[in-house]
């Protein structure tokens, strides 16, 4: 299908795993959102039609040396009609745009993943850093998502 719509990318590798990064989505005039990918399976083989990264785990972020904040909403994510389980999405417009502004203007970002729930496959509290260190450029080149 064609469209006029910016659905263009960007990708940030954390600091320290290998393997795990943060996408910035473009969804044309409805924005962008981020989500993450990490090495580790997030979603359960078994059962994942009921349940949503939501009701697996507590997702928060900080913004440099801001306050910890809860990402309220997260989605599944599927690339070319399949579930990817090491995935979810941030379909938390605040949260969304305060990592694109703590990113933007050169400061680290920070999210914590906890288990909530029993079905979660991650028991481990996950801790991800990402740097600002090409995202202004990157944003430049894929022409702000259209958003200016």
């Amino acid at each position: 299908m064609m469209t006029d719509n910016n659905l263009s990318e960007i990708f940030l590798d954390e600091q320290y795993t290998q393997g795990t990064y943060l996408t910035m989505k473009c969804w044309g005039p409805r924005g962008f959102d981020f989500s993450l990918t990490t090495k580790h399976q997030l979603l359960p083989e078994q059962g994942t039609e009921e349940l949503d990264p939501d009701d697996l785990y507590l997702v928060n972020y900080r913004v440099g040396t801001g306050q910890q904040a809860t990402i309220y909403s997260l989605t599944r994510v599927g690339v070319e009609n399949r579930l990817r389980r090491d995935s979810f999405s941030f379909a938390d417009s605040a949260a969304n745009e305060a990592i694109a502004v703590g990113l933007g203007t050169g400061q680290k970002v920070f999210i914590r993943v906890q288990a909530k729930s029993p079905q979660a496959p991650v028991k481990q509290t996950l801790t991800f850093t990402f740097l600002p260190a090409g995202f202004v450029q990157a944003f430049k080149a894929i022409d702000f998502c259209d958003l200016r």
